[in-house]
């Protein structure tokens, strides 16, 4: 079938790359959940929530550093005549906003470790956690190759670095078990990349900063600043969304609590790749259909494939929950067991809003993004809150999948740009 000369992408072609995007994620899976496992049992339930309460941290000020370009990057990078003229027009930007981050990291984060209660982490090692946003400026080069469909090139630059800080990490973990270390050791992997690309594009970064062209770049970045504002701001409103109930737990319930409902939550998020994957697959099709009747038939045939896969892997995790809790965290955590069960199914709705997110993005629609993952705002947060006030995990846990669903079938609602691309999308003719 084809629209304007476009040829729609096969599905086998596409479940191809969803594998190649997915294998990474298929290798670090249990790599991670074996360093995930051994913290929870060496640090105990109260220091795994400290550690994991930084880290979630950590990801939910990843949008400031990108300011949007996790998610229009790929668009801006394939409309780019070149990779210098790319750097050129968004590089500062992402320097900039990265400092921006990591000192909103520090502020926040000493709180978290050194709040009321006894401090958990040592002087020094927020510091150098918070030198992860910084460095994460090479995701710019990513973005050069996922635009240019090199992405084995980006899997394998992925996984070497990853393989490297893992191994590391996992030696301190066996040999002599410390939160602070592992920590400062997350700077490992992005260190590792910023200098694979840094050495992959040197001859356009060379090009880019050496240029003369001040008028073009400022012109290119004010541009660039425009456009990814609403994506940026939209980006960050979601990251709440998927962490406002740990970040809650912490801060209402408990450290310990946070410990085992940070446990069964780390085994939801890695799932999360699934989203990102078959949304990252899909940005170029997207943007390659442009607005209209191709755009909405190109995500019709994508939501169809996307909710199979989700349902299936939430479906799979809920089933398994005492089984895993057990497995990977020891008998301690098996109490989180119900939490991963109730936190299971809201793979599938945070699916479809990551679909959806993307189709808009393609089309320049960043606006209507952020108001509506505003009104996902108003929906969500004070469902999650009330949950948490109750002093339940569980009940925090099932609040958030039930408010993820309600955002999900809601949105399509409020917006005529988004009612075409709703959930059940795919049963139209």
């Amino acid at each position: 079938m084809s629209d304007g000369g476009r040829r729609a992408v096969p599905i086998w072609s596409t479940f191809s790359q969803y594998s190649v995007v997915s294998a990474e994620k298929f290798i670090r899976l249990p790599v991670g959940m074996a360093i995930s496992g051994i913290a929870a049992r060496a640090f105990g339930a109260e220091v795994f929530g400290t550690y994991t309460s930084l880290l979630v941290l950590l990801t939910v000020l990843t949008p400031l550093a990108s300011f949007g370009l996790e998610s229009l990057g790929i668009s801006l990078a394939a409309r780019a005549d070149r990779p210098s003229t790319y750097f050129r027009a968004v590089g500062l930007q992402r320097l900039v906003t990265g400092l921006v981050a990591a000192i909103a990291f520090l502020g926040i984060s000493s709180y978290i470790a050194y709040g009321p209660e006894i401090p958990l982490v040592q002087p020094g090692v927020l510091g150098i956690l918070a030198l992860v946003v910084v460095l994460r400026w090479y995701e710019l080069g990513e973005n050069v190759l996922f635009a240019q469909a090199q992405v084995n090139r980006v899997v394998r630059f992925r996984l070497a670095a990853y393989m490297v800080s893992a191994g590391i990490i996992l030696f301190v973990l066996l040999v002599r078990p410390s939160a602070d270390a592992v920590l400062a050791l997350q700077v490992v992997e992005p260190a590792i990349l910023l200098f694979i690309y840094v050495r992959a594009f040197r001859p356009d970064l060379l090009d880019a900063f050496r240029s003369n062209q001040a008028r073009d770049f400022k012109k290119h970045l004010a541009l660039q600043v425009r456009m990814s504002f609403p994506v940026f701001a939209s980006a960050a409103l979601v990251l709440v969304l998927l962490n406002i109930d740990k970040l809650l737990v912490f801060e209402l319930i408990g450290r310990r609590d946070a410990g085992f409902y940070n446990a069964a939550a780390k085994l939801v998020d890695v799932s999360f790749f699934l989203p990102v994957a078959i949304g990252t697959v899909h940005a170029a099709a997207f943007t390659r259909a442009g607005a209209g009747a191709a755009l909405v038939e190109s995500y019709r045939s994508a939501i169809l494939r996307a909710t199979i896969i989700a349902v299936g892997a939430a479906m799979l995790l809920a089933v398994l929950a005492p089984w895993v809790m057990t497995l990977i965290y020891g008998q301690e955590y098996r109490i989180a067991a119900s939490t991963l069960a109730w936190l299971a199914p809201c793979l599938i709705p945070v699916t479809w809003v990551s679909l959806r997110t993307r189709a808009l993005i393609a089309v320049d629609a960043g606006r209507e993004v952020l108001r509506l993952t505003g009104i996902a705002m108003l929906i969500h947060v004070p469902i999650v809150s009330l949950a948490a006030a109750t002093g339940s995990i569980q009940y925090v846990a099932a609040s958030q999948t039930a408010s993820w669903f309600a955002t999900a079938l809601v949105l399509p609602l409020c917006s005529r740009t988004a009612r075409a691309l709703g959930p059940l999308a795919w049963r139209a003719s």
